[in-house]
Order: structure tokens, then sequence, then C-alpha cells
């Protein structure tokens, strides 16, 4: 497992987690209670994606990591790319969500 993946991951777990609350939160409103609903999958995601982080953890305790130089320009690049994907991947599931939940 990359370092940079494994930081990836957390990274997606840590915005399921918000999104679970403001769509929670969002549900409150009236007109917004198909939120809620949205609400339980997201936290089931990451759920789901808490516990793959805490399996893999375990099993790279069990495996020593080469030295990747995860501070070189090529590594940095790579996690960047890595990072705009996930966020353009989230934002499109937020905007198709939007368009099913709109009035």
């Amino acid at each position: 497992m990359l370092p940079d993946r494994e930081a990836a991951w957390k990274i997606i777990k840590e915005r399921l987690d918000i999104l679970v609350e403001t769509c929670a939160s969002l549900a409150k409103d009236p007109g917004l209670g198909a939120l809620a609903q949205l609400a339980e999958r997201l936290h089931s995601m990451s759920q789901d994606v808490g516990q793959r982080l805490a399996e893999r953890t375990a099993q790279a305790g069990a495996y020593p990591l080469r030295d990747r130089r995860a501070g070189s320009p090529d590594r940095q690049r790579h996690r960047v790319r890595a990072l705009r994907r996930c966020n353009a991947y989230w934002l499109s599931l937020i905007a198709a969500n939007s368009a099913l939940t709109a009035p």
C-alpha cells in the first residue's frame, strides 16, 4: 500500500463524514427530507471506508514499506492529481444528487 493512497482514503473518509453531517442537518429543513436517506447511505459508505482503512493499516504493519521518496516532485505531482480527481468525483456525485432531489 502506498503512503499517498492511504492518505487519499483518509481524506475521502473525512469528506464522507462531512457530507453525512451536512445531509443530516439539511434533512431537518422542510422539503429536504429525502436527504436523510442519502445521509444514511453516505454514513454506510463512510463506515465501509473506515473499516477497510483499519484493515489495510493492520496489514501494512505486517509488511515494511519501501522508501518511495515521498518528497520527490514526481510523487507530489501524482498526489495532487489523485486528490484533484477525488475532489472532482465527489463534486460530480453531489451535483447528481442535487439534480435528483431538486423540486
